[in-house]
């Protein structure tokens, strides 16, 4: 079985995943084929919404790229007993270019759950 803290090219990992040290493009000619200025080439962690007190589970919503296409994703996340987020298999990944209508749809909710009195009104 391989060591989960050793992740390819023997750069190691620590017990959430980052990697201990950078790595250097310059001598990994894998990833000298991804454009500098690229604003995906990492993942961009937008938010995290906490779902209940013990801060057991979250929704994280994340700017990333899947098969070249940037994509919206917004999954639900698990603490793990080691402290360390984990995604799980519930969420939705959508085109950035349908971005303006989710915006229009959650400006709706909130206007109708205001109306409902369901939430106060923010200043």
């Amino acid at each position: 079985m391989k060591n989960p803290a050793v992740r390819g090219r023997g750069r190691k990992a620590d017990r959430c995943g980052r990697w201990s040290q950078p790595l250097d493009i310059c001598s990994d000619p894998e990833f000298a084929t991804s454009p500098a200025d690229d604003p995906l080439a990492e993942d961009i962690k937008v938010a995290d919404v906490w779902k209940g007190r013990r801060r057991v589970n979250h929704v994280r919503v994340t700017l990333k790229r899947y098969k070249g296409r940037p994509i919206l994703d917004i999954r639900q996340f698990f603490v793990g007993s080691d402290g360390c987020s984990r995604p799980t298999t519930r969420g939705v990944a959508i085109g950035i270019d349908r971005l303006p209508e989710i915006r229009k749809a959650l400006e709706k909710a909130e206007v109708l759950a205001i109306e409902l009195g369901l939430l106060e009104a923010v200043q």
